[in-house]
């Protein structure tokens, strides 16, 4: 008991964002927050800078660990 979710969601483009932020804030009264896009070129990290990285490295792409 007590915890918490999030619901991870990928939505095709920025109108379909907006559709549901609207939908969840008068339907539920829960916000939505837009935290990336999916974009050609493999995996990229962007922090609150704009610096750029590696989201992964190279050959570490075991899976998650829900045990560590």
């Amino acid at each position: 008991g007590g915890e918490d979710y999030e619901l991870l969601a990928t939505l095709p483009d920025p109108g379909a964002v907006e559709e549901a932020r609207s939908e969840l804030r008068e339907g539920f009264g829960v916000s939505l927050t837009d935290i990336g896009a999916i974009i050609e070129g493999g995996l990229l990290a962007v922090d609150e800078d704009a610096a750029e990285g590696p989201l992964i490295e190279e050959g570490t792409m075991d899976g998650w660990d829900h045990f560590r």
